[in-house]
Formats: C-alpha cells, sequence, structure tokens
C-alpha cells in the first residue's frame, strides 16, 4: 500500500514539475535569440524528463495491479 502511495506521490509531483516548467519557461524567453534556444531546449529536456518519470511510474502502477489481477484470478480458479 505504501508503494502505491509513493507512485501517486511521484506522478502528483511530476505533474507539479510540468507547470513549474512552463510557467519558469514563459518568464525567461526573453532575453537574446540564442538565449531563448538555449532557455527552450532546457525547458524541453525537463519536459521529457519529467514525462519519462510519468510513463515509468505508470508502467510499473500498471505492472502491479496486473500481477494483483493474476493472484486474484488464479485464486478465484483454485
Amino acid at each position: 500500500m505504501s508503494k502505491e502511495t509513493n507512485e501517486e506521490e511521484a506522478i502528483h509531483s511530476v505533474s507539479f514539475d510540468l507547470e513549474g516548467s512552463s510557467s519558469a519557461t514563459r518568464k525567461n524567453i526573453r532575453p537574446s535569440k540564442s538565449g531563448e534556444k538555449e532557455e527552450l531546449i532546457s525547458s524541453m529536456k525537463e519536459v521529457a524528463e519529467s514525462l519519462k518519470e510519468f510513463v515509468e511510474v505508470t508502467k510499473k502502477k500498471m505492472e502491479n495491479k496486473k500481477k494483483i489481477e493474476i493472484k486474484r484470478s488464479s485464486r478465484s480458479g483454485t
């Protein structure tokens, strides 16, 4: 149960990170064209990393649910 809670907290922190990244990007995009590109690239990397973490957590959660369903179905079959 605590593992699921940790996964849910990770999902929420990822969504907050995404929100923070987008607002930070809007504020800091104006320095110069090369600065804009670097900031945009940096922001995109942050979003990609957050998305990657979200997918990994979701995948683990789905695998755990599948294992639980398999256990339940094997118990009811006996």
